[in-house]
């Protein structure tokens, strides 16, 4: 099936834009010294949506639709890696606690495994303490932290740990690789 004045007419000339476009927005937006608050990124996104429609409405320029398509590849590139970087950095450790032994109490929530290094488990939070103050963590590691190695070994006393088991220590130098 050929359709004469849409997207599958020729496909050469509108493969460029589309991969030109999507290299520019997402090397434009990793070039970005700081992040945006998500919703601005939904907006690009939004706006993305609107270029490509537009495209469609141009009738009589072929170079004018090429180029509206390529911007809204490019804002399609910007305003999904944005989004998927604040999104992302909502859930980083604070750099506040980077590197501090925290108290945390939770549940064991998968089964643990062995390995030369020690005991490795999931563990579901339910409250962590700095200096005997209460620290909020971002809800995505409020829901899995793995431990492992020394940390575990030494904290566990040598006592195998087990699914549902309700486990409260000393967990030290947390950091955004655990």
């Amino acid at each position: 099936m050929r359709i004469e004045n849409g997207l599958h007419a020729q496909p050469g000339p509108w493969l460029a834009p589309v991969l030109i476009g999507g290299l520019l927005g997402t090397a434009w937006q990793l070039q970005q010294a700081q992040l945006w608050a998500a919703s601005v990124y939904r907006d690009l996104l939004l706006l993305a949506l609107v270029s490509w429609l537009v495209s469609l409405l141009i009738r009589r320029s072929a170079g004018a639709r090429l180029l509206m398509v390529m911007l809204a590849v490019a804002l399609l590139g910007y305003g999904s890696t944005g989004w998927r970087a604040a999104r992302q950095a909502q859930s980083a450790l604070a750099p506040a606690l980077e590197g501090r032994d925290l108290l945390v109490q939770g549940v064991v929530a998968g089964m643990s495994q062995r390995n030369e290094a020690g005991q490795r488990f999931r563990f579901e939070l339910e409250s962590a303490w700095l200096d005997d103050q209460w620290v909020k963590l971002p809800q995505r590691r409020r829901r899995k932290l793995s431990f492992s190695a020394a940390s575990v070994s030494a904290a566990c006393s040598g006592k195998p740990r087990r699914c549902a088991h309700s486990w409260a220590r000393l967990m030290p130098s947390l950091s955004t690789a655990t």
